[in-house]
């Protein structure tokens, strides 16, 4: 590898680490100038450095692969693409099932799209379905069937983009097999964040609401939905991700950055970051609860062949 690619590789991985900060601390803190000046430091240089460096793209590999900045936009366009459109999907099912229910009156895709036009509002996106007040008016079933709408729409997107994954028509196209690798994350870890997470310790939340209407046993979901989604995790990350890193022919240090990317988003985003806001301490099922989810993603990054050359 040249020294210019190599520092063109360097250049565009730090300056699309800068987006990715400013985007998480926005979800996290909301708004904030130092926060939106990195997002746009970041984006706009990546644009740039494509810009002036699109002539020296590698004839072996498209461009969008082959050119580093080029390829951390596609890589930061289809990881938001997948984020968004799962969380749409999730809140339409609730909404849906809602309407066919004849709990909303309005339109099935009739949903809160979030406070206002920051990223924090914007990622605010939820149902209008009140669950205590369904369940308290006697309407246990309604409430049940609204609330796992949602999870099992994640469910079927995972299971979809998993199989999708696997087909020779998909691998084929590198910007289709890198589209469906990040569907797969964010589905996978959406459901993630509900077992074993909410599925006990949350006293709300679509998980509690459906088991509470039908009077189910939350550990049954969470002994055996923990133990698929491990097998999930470990089928993409430790299978189909060495796989993509061959169909686009990643660097050793694209391979890290992609899987930190990837593993920062299933074990800390949508991981360990519910749990400082499931209202409750640190001792008991909560910390037993930490200790699975630290266990898993180290699991994942001890046999992850991202380390191999």
């Amino acid at each position: 590898m040249s020294s210019q690619r190599k520092r063109d590789l360097l250049i565009s991985g730090a300056l699309a680490f800068l987006f990715f900060l400013g985007y998480f601390l926005s979800l996290i803190y909301g708004p904030h100038s130092a926060f939106t000046i990195g997002i746009f430091i970041g984006f706009g240089g990546l644009v740039l450095g494509f810009l002036l460096t699109r002539s020296r793209a590698a004839p072996a590999l498209p461009t969008w692969r082959a050119n580093p900045y080029l390829f951390a936009l596609a890589t930061i366009a289809f990881y938001l693409i997948a984020k968004y459109s799962s969380l749409l999907l999730h809140e339409w099912s609730h909404s849906t099932v809602a309407y066919l229910l004849g709990v909303l009156k309005t339109t099935p895709l009739d949903i809160y799209y979030g406070q206002d036009w920051t990223l924090r509002g914007i990622s605010a996106i939820d149902d209008p379905v009140v669950y205590p007040h369904l369940m308290a008016t006697g309407n246990n079933a309604a409430a049940g069937m609204i609330s796992i709408a949602g999870p099992l729409m994640n469910v079927f997107l995972a299971v979809l983009a998993l199989a999708l994954l696997f087909l020779p028509g998909v691998r084929r196209s590198s910007l289709v097999f890198f589209l469906f690798f990040w569907v797969a994350l964010h589905n996978i870890a959406q459901v993630w964040s509900y077992i074993p997470l909410r599925s006990v310790l949350y006293d709300g939340g679509d998980l509690y609401y459906f088991e509470t209407a039908f009077s189910l046993s939350p550990w049954l979901a969470t002994f055996v939905g923990t133990l698929l989604l491990i097998a999930a995790f470990a089928l993409l990350l430790l299978s189909v991700f060495p796989s993509l890193c061959l169909q686009l022919k990643l660097t050793l240090m694209e391979k890290t950055a992609l899987f930190a990317l990837a593993w920062f988003t299933a074990f800390v985003w949508y991981g360990l970051f519910p749990l400082f806001f499931s209202g409750a301490g640190f001792f008991g099922g909560r910390m037993g609860i930490l200790i699975l989810e630290i266990a898993v993603g180290m699991g994942m990054i001890y046999l992850g062949p991202w380390k191999e050359e």
